[in-house]
């Protein structure tokens, strides 16, 4: 995580990305998974496959994160 969002990699490219999101937890808020920009640079930097680690359940807490959550899991 920190290699994604950190300025070495700002702006490029990765054929796959691990967004780790394991400091959530369920009645303690999402922290800096919560914030836009943040969330906009780890999700958008994979080409192929994107791999998201953490807990729905806290996630969900959150309308954007329900909603990726929720399409993620359709029909699956």
């Amino acid at each position: 995580m920190n290699e994604l969002m950190g300025c070495k990699t700002q702006g490029r490219e990765k054929d796959v990305a691990i967004f780790s999101t394991v400091r959530t937890r369920v009645g303690r808020g999402i922290g800096f998974v919560a914030d836009e920009r943040r969330v906009n640079v780890g999700l958008t930097r994979a080409r192929s496959s994107l791999i998201v680690i953490g807990n729905a359940k806290a996630l969900k807490g959150d309308e954007r994160w329900a909603n990726l959550i929720k399409q993620a899991t359709v029909d699956r």
